[in-house]
């Protein structure tokens, strides 16, 4: 799993441009960015839209700590709730281990 910011709305780009795709759809470059998850699925590549506060939780955990995390996701939308973020976590398979603040590394 990665997570992939762009200031451009990619995922609505591609959507446009896949095949089946409604050939009179057009995308504004001034609808907005876009923060997604990117993963691979079977034999192809997926993506999901996050939220700003989740994106920003889960971009922060992946190189810090909790609390900085939740500080990140809490700038970028006060009502940032943890419960529900730690449960997505856990619900997607992204957790998958955890160290005790005085368990050391061998």
């Amino acid at each position: 799993m990665s997570l992939l910011e762009s200031p451009w709305p990619i995922d609505r780009i591609w959507h446009a441009n896949q095949p089946g795709a409604d050939p009179d759809a057009t995308v504004s470059l001034n609808q907005g960015g876009a923060r997604l998850e990117v993963y691979r699925f079977e034999d192809g590549v997926a993506f999901r839209t996050m939220a700003a506060d989740t994106y920003a939780f889960r971009r922060a955990l992946a190189s810090g700590d909790l609390r900085s995390a939740v500080g990140a996701a809490r700038r970028a939308d006060p009502s940032f709730n943890l419960t529900d973020a730690l449960r997505e976590l856990l619900d997607d398979g992204l957790i998958v281990g955890a160290i005790s603040p005085t368990t050391r590394p061998c």
